[in-house]
């Protein structure tokens, strides 16, 4: 059995023609998936009430991609969630629409896309690696872990600009692409940033990423099932004659991964210094994390250790994700005036089908929620 995901069929070539065919789409895509809040960010979007306006906004869009391209000046604003203060980059409607559709072009055929790699790719989600990591983490001795440092605000235009090149034959994508990027640039970031908040950000970075990264790592993982795969050779001569012979697992989440190894510690900072220079070549600075499996981990808001079963990991919320489930609770009891036992119930029906999705025992959820609002209550 392989884990890895059928490559999905060829969409259309990234072309500026294939582009305005697919604008009618996105625009359907932009308009249902903008939230009230999200729209508050975007006013341009309100303006959008008849068809004919949307059919002008299609053909001004068209318009301006089939000639030099020019991105429209942008407005930035800072928005502060919690502790966190968001750089976001509020386009144009036109470009809003340009930015929608290469990110719906682009990802038609994520066969470009390493099969573990899952952020924001279409057919992919959190829990194909979820479900790799359960079956085959019980092979490993240990890990790594890595986490992009402000990795969306630090991407060069230059690497973008080069990723999207490799994935198209027609040189005016780039170009699009690039005045996109120049246009929502911040003053204290130049040549850097992928336009944070933005639709095409996060499949910028995953093409950034797919390359340099992607390909050091085997496409079909290793399981206890099936196939065993090695690192690709020509990487690192030595580390390859240390790991080639065993299982060398992978996966990754935009700029969140994971590298699951058999070895004694010293092959897990090898390791680790081998992502460093990756990231380093790209001018990107990322956390590690050098652990043994047996400790367990968390990855992707989930925590996995060693179970009842001795070939498969049990998988928990991990703690960001349980304080989130707790707060939520906590709001409902205070907020609204629930009960603790229909607060619970609401909240984890509303994630039940995630956490089942990604292995997660909900009456485990359950106790765990319902242990930490008695400790607070004894507080």
């Amino acid at each position: 059995m392989s884990l890895a995901s059928p490559t999905e069929a060829q969409g259309p070539e990234v072309t500026v023609e294939a582009l305005i065919a697919v604008f009618p789409q996105a625009l359907a895509a932009m308009l249902a998936k903008c939230r009230p809040a999200a729209r508050a960010e975007q006013p341009a979007l309100e303006e959008l009430t008849s068809s004919a306006e949307r059919t002008r906004l299609i053909q001004s869009a068209s318009s301006a991609v089939q000639r030099d391209f020019a991105a429209d000046p942008v407005q930035r604003k800072r928005l502060r969630t919690g502790r966190k203060v968001r750089r976001l980059v509020l386009r144009s409607p036109r470009d809003l629409l340009i930015e929608r559709g290469l990110h719906e072009l682009l990802n038609q055929d994520a066969s470009w896309a390493h099969p573990m790699s899952c952020a924001y790719t279409r057919g992919r989600s959190t829990a194909a690696p979820a479900r790799a990591i359960r079956e085959w983490g019980w092979l490993y001795d240990g890990y790594v872990k890595f986490d992009g440092i402000n990795f969306f605000e630090s991407v060069r235009h230059a690497d973008a600009v080069a990723a999207v090149r490799r994935q198209t034959p027609d040189g005016r994508i780039p170009q699009i692409v690039g005045s996109l990027l120049k246009a929502g640039e911040w003053p204290d970031k130049q040549g850097r940033g992928l336009g944070t908040g933005t639709v095409l950000a996060p499949t910028l970075g995953n093409l950034v990423l797919t390359a340099p990264l992607d390909e050091l790592f085997p496409r079909e993982m290793a399981s206890p099932y099936g196939h065993v795969s090695h690192m690709s050779k020509r990487v690192d001569a030595e580390l390859w004659r240390r790991l080639g012979p065993v299982p060398l697992g992978y996966a990754r989440y935009s700029d969140d991964g994971l590298v699951p190894y058999t070895g004694d510690r010293a092959d897990g900072h090898r390791l680790e210094a081998l992502l460093q220079k990756v990231f380093g070549r790209l001018g990107l600075r990322i956390r590690t994390e050098v652990g043994r499996c047996a400790d367990g981990f968390e990855f992707v808001g989930l925590r996995y250790s060693p179970g009842v079963s001795s070939q498969q990991l049990h998988v928990q919320p991990g703690r960001a994700l349980t304080r989130r489930i707790l707060s939520e609770v906590v709001r409902l009891i205070e907020d609204e005036g629930r009960d603790q036992e229909e607060a619970l119930q609401a909240r984890l029906s509303r994630r039940a089908p995630y956490l089942e999705q990604h292995g997660v025992d909900l009456t485990e959820v359950y106790n765990m929620i319902s242990y930490g609002l008695s400790q607070m209550q004894h507080r």
